[in-house]
Order: structure tokens, then C-alpha cells, then sequence
């Protein structure tokens, strides 16, 4: 964490949160063009694990935080560009002794993919020991990017002020167990049993959530006036064309059901060891993303 003063101790500080950690990059086939690791740049791109090239300069100005031309990154995402342009941005402003009236926190931590349970944890419970509270606070999320919203061909920035949670749930069946040769007659194979149940949960996605207030709806309504005909119309009449539009975007793309409810996907099944042995126990977990109109407890209870 670094801390760069501000000159006013009576306006709140704010926060500029990333981190260091990634995921597993090289897949089997290892169909990388570049390493994904190395950094490498080439014809003025620097080569990184992430998606479609993005320019950017982050600097500093009293209270503003301006992006400008200046270095193209092969967008080595999540989430290396805040790091470097958070750092690159507070090099800069110390080298120019710009005053600075509100204090400036950076925290950087190193291992959210796995929980953030020694990056994110410390970092909160500093801050709470400090009784450090802040104007806002700014995290990764979305780029400005183009053709966004269907109709609204301009760039646009995507503004995350929400956040799902996350959590994941194990279903666990034990029962008796055999040699393959002599399959049970009447009980079903555990494995059968749990493939059931993942199938179950697979077909019957949580609840959608569209209703006044909630913030993908809320995002339509805003951008309406921006949106041609009839798309301009519809996201300003949702009291009337609101269930008609839910069920567009619920079918419409992944990623538009995605922001509309919370997530059920089954991401690990564990159960047998060898190929003539029928297992005792079979189980599955299935990980959540949940909407903030949701919670842990009704999402448990869906699942039952």
C-alpha cells in the first residue's frame, strides 16, 4: 500500500485498488503467439496475456484522473493495467511536485485469484484499524469500449457501481461402492445420481432480475435518449415493454443473462479413481457469481 498525503486533512482520501496475481495462462495446445509472460514488445505493442489493444496514460491532476494518448498495451488485463498506470501515474506526480489536496492510497495485492485472503483481508483491516474511510473507491472493471449497447455505436464507458459475490457450493453423495464388473441391478451408480443433480442445476438458472431500480435496467434507461428507433422507445418504456426486453437479454448473449442474475456453473466433479471401481462417493461444486438483489441465503435454498 502507499499513501501520497493530500494538503486538505478535512476531505476524505480515496482508494486506487489492483493486483499483481493472474491465473494460468497456457492452455494444451499452447497456441500463444507470444509467451504470455515475457512482456514482449513488438512494433510497439507490449504482448501479454489479455484481449484487444487499448491506449492509455494516466496522470495525476489535483483531483482529476485524465487519460491521454501515449503507450499502446497489447491489454495485458486483470489486471496489469491499473498496476503500471497506477504506478506510472504516482512516479509522475511525485516527479512534478503537483499539489495534491485530497491523500492518494494505492493498494496492490497479490493473490485475489485465489480469495485475497492475505492481500485484500490485510490491506481492509489496516485500513479499518485506521479508521480510514474514503470518497470512493476505484477497482478494476470494464474499458470504454465500442458497440457496447445494441444501437449505440460511440464509445462508451461502462461504470461498474455494483458487484456480485461469490461463493461456492459442494454437493457431496456417499453410498455403496463396488467393483464394475458386478454393477448394482436396481441402485443407480453414484456418478449417475450426481449427473442428475448437475444436470437439474445446469437447466434451471436462478432468477432473473429486472426490475425497476436494478442496475442493468437502470443502464438502458439512462442511455436511452442515445439509442436509435425503436431501441430508443423500448429502454424508455420498460413499464410496458420490461418483460418483453428481460427475456431478449436472457437469450440474447451470455454475458447480458450473466449481468441480470446470479450464476450457477458447475466447475468441478470429483468421484472415482480407477476405471474397474465404482465409487463410494461422488462430488460436484458449483460456483456462484451473486447478484446483489440476491443473497447467500436464498441462493442456498434455490439450490436445495
Amino acid at each position: 500500500m502507499y499513501h501520497i498525503p493530500g494538503s486538505n486533512p478535512k476531505l476524505k482520501p480515496i482508494l486506487l485498488c489492483s493486483h499483481m496475481d493472474v491465473v494460468p495462462a497456457f492452455n494444451d495446445n499452447n497456441t500463444w503467439t507470444h509467451d504470455p509472460f515475457t512482456g514482449k514488445i513488438e512494433n510497439g505493442v507490449i504482448w501479454g496475456r489479455g484481449g484487444k489493444p487499448v491506449v492509455f496514460k494516466l496522470i495525476f491532476v489535483q483531483l482529476e484522473i485524465i487519460i491521454l494518448p501515449y503507450l499502446t498495451f497489447f491489454k495485458a488485463i486483470d489486471n496489469k493495467h491499473n498496476v503500471v498506470g497506477q504506478l506510472g501515474a504516482m512516479e509522475e506526480l511525485l516527479q512534478s511536485n503537483l499539489p495534491v489536496q485530497r491523500s492518494i492510497y494505492i493498494a496492490i495485492g497479490h493473490d485475489e485469484e485465489i480469495g485475497g485472503f492475505e492481500g485484500a483481508s490485510n490491506i481492509s483491516t489496516y485500513l479499518k484499524e485506521q479508521n480510514i474511510q474514503f470518497e470512493f473507491i476505484l477497482d478494476e472493471g470494464t474499458m470504454i469500449v465500442s458497440e457496447a449497447l445494441p444501437g449505440f455505436k460511440d464509445s462508451i464507458a461502462m461504470i461498474g457501481n455494483a458487484e456480485k459475490g461469490n461463493i461456492t457450493v459442494e454437493m457431496s453423495i456417499t453410498g455403496p461402492g463396488g467393483h464394475s464388473s458386478i454393477p448394482p441391478l436396481r441402485e443407480e451408480n453414484l456418478i449417475s445420481i450426481m449427473g442428475k443433480a448437475v444436470q437439474k442445476i445446469s437447466r434451471n438458472p436462478m432468477p432473473a432480475h429486472f426490475e425497476k431500480g436494478s442496475s442493468f435496467r437502470s443502464l438502458f434507461e439512462f442511455v436511452a435518449i442515445q439509442l436509435v428507433f425503436p431501441l430508443n422507445a423500448i429502454c424508455s418504456n420498460f413499464w410496458f415493454f420490461g418483460p418483453l426486453m428481460k427475456r431478449v437479454f436472457l437469450s440474447s448473449s451470455n454475458g447480458a443473462a450473466a449481468s441480470l442474475r446470479t450464476t450457477s456453473a458447475v466447475t468441478v466433479i470429483k468421484g472415482g479413481s480407477k476405471f474397474n471401481v465404482i465409487p463410494n462417493q461422488v462430488k460436484a461444486y458449483i460456483n456462484h457469481r451473486v447478484h446483489p438483489l440476491d443473497t447467500i441465503e436464498n441462493v442456498l435454498a434455490y439450490d436445495k
